[in-house]
């Protein structure tokens, strides 16, 4: 049986680090949705994660799946992916090392549609994520091309992160559904190589 593309990232994020290197750096869950993201990085280890959403829902939701983990390790903001380095600065975490950084995008499961994750403010995410990603850290993006405004924010951050690539600074790979189409999601990743 074929892993679902989230598998696939918890799998690809669990591959590229060992447990020293999370015990000592930190992580971010730029979209919290249901938490599962989280509530993954938080057992993977990671010393401290900070989680984004822009919905109430979405935080309690992840705030009830992750429980059972210390609040000392976990720090919930109701913002934009896009206040992304403001955060890592106001939080004093500018001088610890940020490893991973996932993106689940799109719209809450179960949730209001019309509250989506929008191009303009992911691809400032992602810029902001890319800066202060250490040196051999990892960004997972799940695009969702298969909802209004999925189309342009997949094509958008293809594109961005093809020039990135380009760049000889990151290395990017693209994972497809099974049964591919021009719908259904793809998962981006982008490691950060040395300077």
């Amino acid at each position: 049986m074929a892993l679902t593309l989230t598998h696939q990232a918890h799998q690809i994020i669990r591959d590229h680090f060992d447990a020293e290197n999370v015990a000592h750096s930190f992580a971010i869950d730029a979209t919290c949705g249901n938490g599962h993201d989280t509530l993954f990085l938080l057992e993977l280890g990671f010393a401290q994660l900070v989680g984004f959403d822009i919905q109430d829902r979405a935080l309690l939701a992840t705030q009830e799946r992750c429980k059972n983990y210390s609040v000392d390790r976990l720090t919930l903001v109701n913002e934009s992916h896009s206040m992304l380095a403001e955060t890592i600065h106001d939080l004093k975490l500018s001088s610890h090392k940020l490893s991973c950084v996932v993106f689940n995008l799109g719209y809450l499961p179960s949730g209001d549609k019309a509250i989506a994750t929008q191009s303009r403010s992911t691809l400032e995410a992602l810029d902001q994520a890319c800066s202060a990603l250490a040196n051999g850290g990892l960004i997972s993006l799940l695009c969702y091309p298969g909802h209004p405004h999925g189309v342009e924010e997949t094509a958008d951050l293809i594109q961005a992160l093809t020039n990135l690539d380009i760049s000889g600074a990151f290395t990017l790979r693209r994972y497809d559904s099974e049964r591919a189409s021009a719908t259904t999601p793809v998962l981006l990743t982008l490691e950060k190589h040395a300077n």
